[in-house]
């Protein structure tokens, strides 16, 4: 698995808010978590039933769940940004669907994408990191929700013609 970097440690003089850089690098973890469950899924691709592979399939969903527990705790930090806290729940969403309602899942980038926007506009440092943060979650939901799409979608089956009447 690869390992990511935080960039989000504080400089060293003092002007920013310590708990929103902690919040910022649990944020990390948790995007640094999705990352190890997409790549641990795309090693296995459409093998996930393969004996060879099974100890890959079992990180790979244990990545996932790991990724949904730190985001429940992480939602129950003190005092979190409202960007922050709508970054959780859009994560929460995508990592909690049951593949319903993906019209609905495809608000989630666009709605982080907005708040990056929003959050630009400020010319602090913590502006920044939240900036670089939102935009990049909202890139790697928009990678997932667009994975489950594709898998939702099956092969036809070459045996069903629909103009043939039904035996049963």
């Amino acid at each position: 698995m690869a390992a990511y970097a935080s960039i989000t440690t504080p400089l060293p003089s003092g002007t920013c808010s310590e708990s929103f850089f902690d919040n910022a690098d649990a944020l990390d973890a948790i995007i640094d978590q999705l990352h190890a469950a997409i790549d641990a899924e795309a090693f296995i691709g459409n093998r996930f039933f393969d004996i060879e592979l099974s100890q890959i399939a079992h990180q790979a969903a244990d990545a996932w769940a790991t990724c949904e527990t730190a985001t429940l705790l992480f939602l129950a930090r003190p005092n979190l940004e409202g960007a922050h806290v709508l970054a959780a729940e859009h994560v929460l969403d995508v990592l909690q669907d049951r593949g319903l309602d993906h019209n609905r899942l495809r608000t989630a980038p666009v709605s982080l994408m907005r708040a990056a926007c929003r959050v630009a506009t400020r010319v602090d440092l913590e502006s920044l990191v939240l900036t670089r943060q939102l935009s990049h979650l909202s890139s790697v939901l928009r990678a997932i929700i667009d994975d489950s799409e594709t898998a939702a979608v099956s092969e036809p089956d070459p045996d069903f013609d629909p103009g043939v009447p039904s035996l049963a």
